[in-house]
């Protein structure tokens, strides 16, 4: 069933623009109908229960390499009927590369970032179901000696994430090699500030706690900070690893960064902490396969920072070493940071914790007409 579009409308119904009525349904600027709210809602709760129940059992039942070859499928199909995927994408790729010469074109990147995507999409159903020997199969880790000698220090070590490729499988390939893991992370709940203003139906908190759930089954403790950093302190001082991401959403405060050419903005948590406990800072990196099946877990030396300065001095040089680091894996693996760039406009644009400080501010976050604002940026 179809109807005129808002400019046919507009024009006496000379223009003869259709529009499919679930977009009508869903989309900014056509004309909406409130009958179909009900209906689109309905829709997207079948969607998140075929999802999350049949798709999700049929995943746990695949061979690792057939898992990913279904998830480059299913990224290739995404990015090919997904106009503001590819808008988004190219356009913060785009504005991150500053004029640098990219390794591929604008557009193969971002059908790899997709691609990239939804691996991260299917490796969630997979938490559960992870074991050593998956770990010694396909996630070796390169400079390991690098994390032994800082534990061997006593100092402590906080394992600095980012979220350029599987920032999440780090805990099982440290956790089930033996090393004590926590991470400070924030749980999947359906209070969260990516769910404000939204109508959770009752199959959508049950899916959000399912999630939680499997977050929950990986070989780590999970630590909230929320009530206080005393439990991250005592796992220091009795030399467990504690990770994080150092361009991480969650946070109180925000210190602003030059990161790729833009204003941008990152948590001081980590350094705060490292200033204060002598803590080593080293960042670990995992990269998904961008053909083949093993990924690769690198760790890298720690931070080399000024721990007998000022605060303010450690902040500064702590997060002048890391996004360094960070823009050397960037222009390295663009594809692998992509999605992340995209969620980041998507979901804290005009927040609090909006990462890059050049979203244009009169440009829709995503929906139809984001394309003609990607040139801006």
């Amino acid at each position: 069933m179809f109807c005129l579009g808002p400019k046919a409308l507009a024009n006496g119904g000379k223009w003869f623009i259709i529009y499919p009525m679930s977009v009508v349904a869903t989309s900014e600027g056509i004309p909406f109908r409130p009958l179909k709210e009900g209906m689109v809602e309905v829709a997207r709760d079948v969607w998140r229960w075929w999802y999350w129940y049949p798709w999700r059992r049929l995943v746990q039942a695949l061979p690792h390499p057939a898992r990913l070859q279904v998830a480059r499928l299913l990224g290739t199909l995404f990015y090919l009927s997904s106009p503001s995927w590819r808008a988004l994408t190219q356009a913060e790729l785009r504005a991150s590369f500053q004029g640098r010469p990219a390794s591929h074109s604008l557009a193969r990147l971002s059908l790899w970032a997709a691609q990239q995507y939804y691996l991260g999409q299917l490796e969630v159903f997979t938490y559960p179901r992870l074991t050593p020997r998956d770990m010694e199969a396909y996630f070796p880790l390169e400079g390991q000696e690098y994390l032994d000698a800082d534990q061997a220090s006593g100092r402590g070590v906080m394992v600095l994430l980012s979220h350029l490729g599987a920032n999440q499988m780090i805990m099982p390939a440290l956790g089930f090699r033996g090393y004590r893991v926590n991470q400070i992370s924030r749980a999947a709940k359906a209070d969260n500030d990516e769910y404000q203003g939204r109508h959770l139906s009752p199959l959508f908190r049950k899916i959000i706690n399912l999630q939680r759930a499997y977050e929950e089954s990986l070989p780590a403790r999970h630590l909230d900070v929320s009530r206080g950093l005393r439990q991250v302190f005592r796992k220091l001082k009795a030399n467990e690893l504690v990770a994080l991401a150092g361009d991480g959403r969650y946070g109180m405060e925000w210190k602003p960064h030059t990161f790729l050419g833009r204003p941008a903005t990152f948590s001081p948590g980590p350094w705060l902490i490292a200033h204060r406990t002598g803590a080593l800072l080293l960042p670990i990196f995992v990269l998904r396969p961008q053909h083949g099946c093993k990924y690769r877990v690198i760790i890298e030396t720690s931070l080399s920072l000024p721990y007998g300065a000022d605060s303010e001095t450690f902040l500064q040089a702590g997060l002048d070493a890391y996004v360094h680091r960070l823009e050397t894996y960037f222009y390295r693996y663009p594809w692998q940071y992509a999605p992340f760039l995209y969620l980041a406009r998507r979901y804290t644009r005009n927040r609090v914790n909006q990462f890059f400080q050049d979203y244009p501010a009169d440009c829709p976050a995503a929906g139809p007409s984001v394309a003609q604002c990607t040139g801006k940026l």
